[in-house]
């Protein structure tokens, strides 16, 4: 086996991993809110919203945004060059993916900090950073060779 399919593997798997390991972190938090947390803590019901979510949507798409597009199809030669398009969509892509994760501790900082409810948020964060991981885990720890692209 190669050391580039290795390379890939390792990269897609531990993507993978941190991917699911953020949104269950997020999933874990509530599971223990409604079940545990509310009448234990006596958590008030604001402790979790949509806010709450809004971090790991955000840094969702922005994973299938940044990795839709291959390496493969920025590369600059003479014959084609790079699009005004490609460039600007992979900067949006790359912007909405560092959005996800400043939301989560702009969320954290406004609505949790200082309260009794404050691990909420940081199991939010903790959920938009393994989602940000994983992304640029995904987009630049394969190597460019085992990519495709029909664009």
């Amino acid at each position: 086996m190669s050391v580039i399919s290795n390379r890939s593997k390792v990269a897609s798997y531990t993507a993978g991993i941190l991917f699911g390991a953020g949104w269950w972190l997020l999933i874990d938090i509530i599971v223990y809110f409604n079940n545990i947390g509310k009448p234990k803590d006596k958590d008030p019901n604001d402790a979790i919203t949509f806010l709450t979510f809004l971090p790991g949507i955000i840094g969702t798409i922005g994973f299938f945004l940044v990795n839709f597009l291959s390496r493969n199809s920025l590369g600059f030669t003479e014959e084609t060059g790079i699009t005004a398009g490609k460039s600007i969509y992979i900067v949006f892509a790359f912007t909405v993916t560092f959005a996800g994760l400043i939301s989560g501790f702009w969320i954290l900082f406004s609505n949790y900090v200082g309260k009794s409810y404050c691990k909420y948020g940081v199991f939010m964060v903790m959920q938009a950073l393994c989602i940000f991981l994983s992304t640029f885990i995904f987009r630049f720890g394969r190597p460019i060779a085992t990519e495709t692209s029909q664009f």
